[in-house]
């Protein structure tokens, strides 16, 4: 069932002001509550969800949980486990240091790397990137499992190369087999097929300069190198298995999100212990050293995390701290809330830096929870009470909030 008329009103508004403010020419978002899919869009027409195909975006990091729970799938099935030694999963990866790096710590970010080393090799060979991390040094003074730093390449590539090891299958066909058929994800492709691509390519949605900064300003902070490729749509890209050549709709996003919010829908399709592996809390109260701010993390998964401040609010001041999701490149992200029985997703053409793709996402979110009558849902009360004792909250505007990174 789609949403009826006024339903996402709030949530319109908040899309139509960042339309004006110039923070992109597209966005949509889609929420499912209550056996009821709800939509919202602005900007350049693009198709609305029924009669044509959605949109495709670049998911970017919003395709990990799908690493992250095709990894569990396979800890269920006693291929691997989350203490395996890296160097015995990928040979030679031990080297300079890094003989103690677990599976769990590249899961979490606590491999020891502040600066992702995959990073100045994008665009090479797989196998060559591969080798480059494994020749990479952790940082001086950094101990696996003591700090936290985000890595958007190496996870990709570093869990991408286990499953493949592990399984003997090419990354998207895994992936297929495991989990986007299960989860009739039909619109999500790790690495589509020149034939696919070219049924796809007019749905490729296209990312632009905004009207505070370029492409390449928005992602500096993630370091990408010079490999990093100029056309995100091309055929090449797409059909490629990096990090950044996953493409889905939101839809998608959303269906995999309710379903891993849900219990019982979850367990018709894969063993419990693997969901809960998934979107349970095992890095807890760290502060990531990219961002700057503390950020709960499970195996595949943002948590939640207000309980720690305003800035480390994930998805709207009114989300329970049960929710998780993650985001993808500046541009896409999803997540599921279980105790309001929420899973939802946006996605926009323009990527912006990590400061103002913050305060937009938040109020789109945030938006979509007074329109469902969802505020101080369940569990989110207490943290939202004591993230307003530490700090005033400011409720997102559309004033450019600048660039620098949270401190």
């Amino acid at each position: 069932m789609n949403s009826p008329h006024g339903a996402l009103s709030r949530t319109k508004l908040a899309l139509e002001s960042g339309l004006r403010h110039g923070y992109y020419t597209q966005a949509r978002v889609v929420v499912q509550h209550s056996k009821q899919t709800l939509r919202a869009s602005v900007g350049t027409p693009i198709s609305d969800g029924n009669a044509q195909p959605e949109p495709l975006y670049p998911l970017f990091c919003a395709a990990k949980p799908l690493l992250g729970l095709a990894v569990a799938l396979l800890v269920e099935r006693g291929d691997l486990s989350y203490e395996d030694l890296l160097d015995d999963l990928i040979p030679g990866f031990g080297r300079y240091g890094k003989a103690e790096v677990r599976l769990s710590h590249v899961l979490l970010y606590t491999s020891g790397f502040r600066r992702d080393p995959a990073c100045s090799h994008l665009g090479k060979p797989w196998p060559d990137i591969v080798d480059a991390i494994c020749q990479a040094r952790l940082e001086d003074g950094w101990s696996p499992g003591m700090q936290a730093c985000y890595q958007p390449f190496a996870y990709w590539y570093l869990i991408g190369e286990i499953l493949m090891n592990v399984t003997g299958q090419p990354l998207g066909q895994l992936l297929r087999t495991l989990i986007l058929d299960p989860f009739e994800l039909s619109n999500t492709w790790v690495g589509m097929t020149p034939s696919e691509y070219s049924r796809n390519a007019t749905r490729m949605v296209r990312l632009i300069s905004t009207r505070y900064e370029s492409l390449e300003a928005a992602i500096a902070p993630l370091s990408p190198g010079p490999g990093y490729p100029a056309d995100l749509s091309s055929e090449k890209v797409c059909c490629a298995h990096a990090d950044y050549s996953s493409r889905g709709s939101l839809s998608d996003q959303v269906q995999m999100y309710a379903i891993l919010a849900d219990p019982a829908a979850s367990a018709a399709l894969i063993p419990t212990r693997a969901r809960e592996q998934v979107i349970a809390r095992h890095r807890r109260g760290m502060v990531d050293q990219l961002s700057g701010v503390v950020c709960d993390v499970g195996y595949g998964v943002s948590c939640e995390s207000r309980m720690y401040g305003t800035r480390s609010q994930r998805y709207g001041k009114w989300a329970s701290e049960q929710s998780f999701g993650h985001l993808g490149g500046f541009c896409v992200v999803g997540f599921g809330d279980p105790v309001a029985g929420i899973a939802a997703a946006y996605g926009v053409d323009g990527s912006a830096g990590p400061l103002r793709n913050w305060h937009r996402t938040q109020a789109v979110f945030t938006a979509i929870y007074e329109d469902l009558g969802q505020k101080l849902s369940g569990a989110g009360r207490a943290g939202h009470q004591r993230a307003q004792q530490e700090e005033s909250f400011q409720e997102p505007t559309w004033t450019d909030p600048g660039d620098s990174q949270p401190r």
